[in-house]
C-alpha cells in the first residue's frame, strides 16, 4: 500500500475529482471559481487558477484531464510496442566530453518483446590524423570484447547502457563513425 501524499491545499477547498489510476486530484473553492490540480505523486500543484465563470473552470479541468488521459494512452502504447532489433544487428554509442568515444555492440539474443542481449564488439580504426586528434572507425561484428548484457530496448531500438550512454541501431550503408581523442 502506498503512503498518502501530503498535499497542501486551502482549508475551504473541496475535492471535485480524484482518479487514482491517472494519479489526478482536483480541488476547488466553494464557489468553484478557484481550482487547484495535482498530477502524479507531486506535492506541488500543476495549476492553481481563478476563473471568471464556473463553466470556464469546468472546461479547463476537462481539457486538462483529457490531455492527461491522452498522454497516458500514448505512454501505454509506446511501452507495449516491441523493439525492432534483430540478432546480428550492430548498435553504436557515441559519447564523451572533450572527446567523442565510439562504442559498438552486437545484438546476440532477444529476451522477450522488450529486452535484448548485447555484447560489446571491437572497433577498427580506418583512418587517424594525429594533428587533428580525430579519425574514423568501423565495427567488427563477431569480434567480442566482453560478456553479454541484458538491456531494455525502446520501440525505436535505443538501448540505455548506463546513465550517460545510449546505443542506437547503426544506419544501413554507413561507412564509418568519426571519433576524437584528447592528448
Amino acid at each position: 500500500m502506498r503512503k498518502e501524499i501530503a498535499r497542501i491545499t486551502p482549508a475551504d477547498f473541496t475535492e471535485i475529482k480524484r482518479d487514482d489510476a491517472l494519479g489526478v486530484l482536483v480541488v476547488a473553492s466553494a464557489d468553484r471559481l478557484k481550482v487547484m490540480a495535482f498530477k502524479g505523486r507531486k506535492k506541488r500543484h500543476d495549476f492553481y487558477f481563478r476563473f471568471p465563470t464556473q463553466e470556464r473552470a469546468e472546461q479547463y479541468v476537462a481539457d486538462w484531464l483529457r490531455e492527461i488521459e491522452e498522454q497516458a494512452a500514448r505512454a501505454r502504447a509506446r511501452r507495449e510496442q516491441p523493439h525492432p532489433l534483430t540478432v546480428g544487428q550492430v548498435l553504436v554509442s557515441s559519447w564523451g566530453y572533450d572527446q567523442t568515444n565510439i562504442d559498438y555492440y552486437e545484438v546476440v539474443g532477444l529476451a522477450g518483446a522488450h529486452f535484448v542481449l548485447i555484447r560489446p564488439i571491437r572497433a577498427e580504426v580506418k583512418g587517424y590524423c594525429g594533428q587533428a586528434m580525430s579519425g574514423l572507425c568501423v565495427p567488427v561484428p563477431g569480434d567480442y570484447q566482453g560478456e553479454a548484457i541484458r538491456r531494455r530496448a525502446s520501440a525505436e531500438g535505443a538501448v540505455k547502457l548506463d546513465s550517460f550512454r545510449y546505443a542506437h541501431p547503426r544506419a544501413e550503408g554507413r561507412e564509418a563513425e568519426r571519433f576524437t581523442t584528447y592528448a
